[in-house]
């Protein structure tokens, strides 16, 4: 119904005040609107009603309005939605929603400084390679210029020689004041304005172009008879001397042969130019983020750590931020794994006894929970590919524990296997053929040398190597494929073979010594097997290929400091 400005806000057709509002349609109502047929069977509500509604969900939260924190959990109500005036809830989906747009804000800002940077190094590469072709170019443009000029004023000095000797005017001798000296000059034609070599006052592409219009010396001399060419005022009272002078300075300054100019010329591959930039169109993948997190090769990587949780998409080599975790974790070394849709990080604090869920899907974290006989900093954790997490180890309240447990994922109840033959934090753990494996690992200034194996079956620990050769301590750890890698403190990159022990030396990413431990991801695709270093801005993180045994430093201008915090593989995951 519309308003009537002439009766107060009343209704234009009932001449009544306007006090309800029909959800249904979205129209401000009197009374007597309320019993029409438009409105039949809609849902109503009044000022009063919706104030008091509101206050009720601020008193239910026990929060003043100005101050209300939004913690809206199960809410089906989306952005788009029609009004269901909770406005609360509505306030808590609009601060979600922008806080995902930042996010999303950041993502493309630095997703367009890779592009940037990409191709500003590209065009940097095109256009060195530019100049290393133009250079043996220009060099003889050059050469050949310079023989053109001193030419010129060659013509010009036997120019000058012919006019003094076809003018066979009186001697004077007894008038000279000529020097015999030479005229000080190069060949470059550039010598005291004086002498016979007088600068080309004049530019030399348009001498270059009226000698190729010429088709005779005569020609290009009557050309350019007022510039170039122009008579000179005798130097000497004595023309015969001047004359003889003349010659005899030619004779001593232009050269009878010169250099001859290297003949370039470029051919370019069309063909092949074809091919390079149809390849360029295939040099990168705009992926769609929005709905998984989801890439050609199904891998990406998340770190959670001081600086709260991160994922890195390995195709784009872009960072992106996540959803902190409730509790704040800054020590997760090998702590952290994907099972299904979600991904698990234990301990983190020196104080921490809980561990937390992250949806992969969702993008949230969703279940918090407490560990069983504590955990604190770098809890070892591992995935059996069935129902189980098995974490190991830790250090809280300045004690490092010894214990080996499991978490069931099905029902989020805890088990424990037993004690490890020593305590230990920073370890890495692995599963293996029912058996988890624990390698190295520290306990104040001891750094275990050892892989030691806890069958599952008989529940029982023993070791499986006696010494795993590092010299300082392990830096960082990872285990794929039958084989564990391990990076030491002193830049030793080596693996030992599950099957047979035996060690085999890598190439390592560095030379210097590397004391903070990082983490290490292993990460297989159809291109093959690779590790991942990430230790962000202390050392870099780094691509390691193992079918080609080399490494590469990533690109992606990551500022935050990884170092002592987990990382773990994402493969793809579908809703």
């Amino acid at each position: 119904m519309k308003i009537n400005d002439d009766f107060n806000f009343n209704c234009h057709q009932h001449s009544k005040k306007l006090k309800f509002i029909c959800t249904t349609c979205n129209e401000i109502l009197c009374l007597d609107c309320i019993p029409e047929y438009k409105h039949k069977s809609h849902i109503f509500d009044d000022i009063d009603s919706i104030k008091n509604k509101l206050y009720q969900q601020i008193h239910q939260q026990n929060q003043p309005i100005f101050l209300y924190q939004y913690e809206i959990t199960n809410s089906n109500d989306q952005l788009n939605n029609k009004p269901t005036y909770n406005f609360i809830n509505r306030l808590a989906e609009i601060w979600k929603y922008l806080k995902e747009l930042s996010l999303k804000h950041q993502l493309f800002e630095d997703t367009g400084a890779v592009v940037n940077e990409f191709y500003r190094n590209l065009h940097e590469y095109l256009r060195l390679e530019e100049f290393k072709i133009m250079k043996p170019i220009t060099d003889e443009k050059n050469k050949a210029e310079s023989i053109i000029e001193s030419l010129v004023e060659e013509i010009k000095s036997i120019n000058s020689i012919l006019i003094a000797l076809n003018s066979n005017p009186k001697e004077n001798s007894s008038n000279c004041h000529c020097t015999g000296s030479i005229p000080s000059s190069g060949m470059n034609g550039k010598g005291d304005k004086k002498g016979y070599m007088d600068v080309v006052n004049y530019q030399l592409s348009s001498i270059i172009n009226k000698i190729k219009s010429c088709t005779s010396i005569n020609q290009f001399l009557l050309s350019n008879q007022s510039t170039i060419f122009a008579p000179v005022d005798p130097v000497c009272d004595n023309p015969t001397y001047d004359t003889l002078l003349k010659i005899r300075t030619h004779q001593t300054i232009f050269p009878l042969e010169y250099q001859e100019p290297i003949s370039y010329q470029i051919r370019f591959d069309e063909l092949k130019l074809e091919s390079i930039k149809k390849e360029l169109q295939t040099l990168y993948e705009l992926v769609n983020l929005n709905d998984d997190i989801d890439r050609s090769s199904g891998n990406m990587i998340i770190t959670i750590g001081n600086d709260g949780a991160n994922l890195f998409d390995i195709s784009s080599e872009v960072w992106i931020d996540l959803e902190p975790d409730t509790e704040h974790r800054f020590a997760t070394l090998n702590s952290i794994v994907q099972v299904g849709q979600h991904c698990y990080v234990f301990g983190g604090g020196d104080k921490s006894t809980t561990f937390s869920r992250y949806s992969i899907v969702d993008h949230k974290w969703d279940y918090h929970g407490e560990i069983l006989g504590s955990a604190g900093e770098h809890v070892a954790a591992c995935y059996d590919g069935n129902k189980y997490i098995y974490v190991y180890g830790g250090f809280i309240n300045l004690k490092h524990l010894s214990r080996l447990a499991r978490l069931d994922i099905e029902t989020m109840r805890w088990e424990k296997i037993g004690d490890n033959d020593y305590a230990s934090t920073c370890a890495y753990i692995f599963y293996y053929e029912n058996s988890i494996y624990i390698v190295g690992g520290d306990c104040f200034k001891t750094h275990h040398r050892t892989v030691m194996k806890c069958d599952l079956e008989t529940l029982q620990f023993s070791t499986f190597i006696n010494d795993i050769g590092f010299s300082t301590h392990t830096n960082s750890v990872c285990y794929g494929d039958g084989y564990i890698y391990i990076l030491d403190a002193d830049s030793t990159f080596y693996r030992i073979s599950i099957v047979d022990k035996n060690r085999t030396t890598l190439k390592s990413p560095f030379s210097q010594f590397v004391p903070y431990k990082s983490a290490m991801v292993y990460v297989t695709d159809n291109m093959g097997s690779h590790i991942y270093f990430i230790s962000g801005s202390q050392y870099g993180n780094h691509h390691y290929s193992i079918q080609n045994d080399s490494w590469l430093k990533i690109n992606d201008k990551d500022t935050i400091n990884r170092c002592c915090i987990g990382a773990a593989l994402i493969k793809n995951v579908a809703k």
